[in-house]
């Protein structure tokens, strides 16, 4: 196995590098609580989302991920958005 660092390809975003990537106008990227990391091995998803939900747990915190095909999408605010319990939704085609 190949070992290499996690990249880390987008965390807190001003309003306007929000816009200009495309995120949503109420993002938790806005906030610093959301995370995308762009090189996780797809075979590894399952045990990040499983550590994530974890340490969420841990910490009191509504989270969720989003998985696509560039890597995934981590919060730690999900209940800005109305969750009440960890979510995640699998965006890869």
């Amino acid at each position: 196995m190949v070992r290499q660092p996690l990249n880390v390809s987008s965390w807190y975003r001003t309003k306007e590098f929000n816009k200009k990537c495309g995120g949503a106008s109420n993002s938790a990227h806005l906030d610093g609580r959301a995370t995308d990391i762009n090189n996780i091995p797809q075979p590894l998803y399952e045990q990040f989302i499983t550590a994530w939900q974890v340490i969420c747990s841990i910490h009191g915190k509504v989270g969720g991920i989003e998985t696509y095909e560039w890597g995934i999408h981590f919060d730690s605010y999900s209940d800005k958005f109305g969750y009440e319990k960890f979510r995640t939704k699998d965006n890869r085609k």
